[in-house]
């Protein structure tokens, strides 16, 4: 399949930052950062990525809104979801969703390339 395409959505340029360090050598390509679940519904109308990490807490639209209307509209879509807050009700309703799978915030690199490796 070539290189796995990753979109990161979180308002945070530190975050994609730290996912780019871990992914990249491990041969995962970048596509870009959304910085709200608009941004991220408009990317993914345009580039359909293989892989989303997301964050939770965002302005606009936040990401469990945007998982919600992304899964809706594509079941098999591959989501996974990162946050500092490690809320339970939270994580009920990003499986309940369909979330592909949950990373605390802060993630080590590893727990982060090892949940996106276990997706495909």
């Amino acid at each position: 399949m070539g290189q796995w395409k990753v979109l990161v959505v979180d308002d945070s340029p530190l975050v994609y930052k730290a996912v780019k360090k871990a992914l990249e050598p491990e041969g995962f390509l970048l596509m870009d950062q959304a910085f709200n679940g608009r941004e991220c519904l408009d990317r993914v109308s345009v580039q359909l990525p293989d892989v989303i990490i997301m964050d939770i807490t965002m302005p606009v639209m936040d990401g469990l809104q945007a998982a919600e209307h992304l899964l809706r509209k594509n079941s098999q879509m591959k989501i996974i979801m990162v946050s500092a807050m490690g809320d339970e009700e939270l994580l009920k309703k990003a499986k309940r969703i369909g979330v592909t799978n949950f990373l605390n915030k802060p993630f080590k690199p590893e727990e982060l390339v090892n949940a996106v490796r276990s997706i495909f």
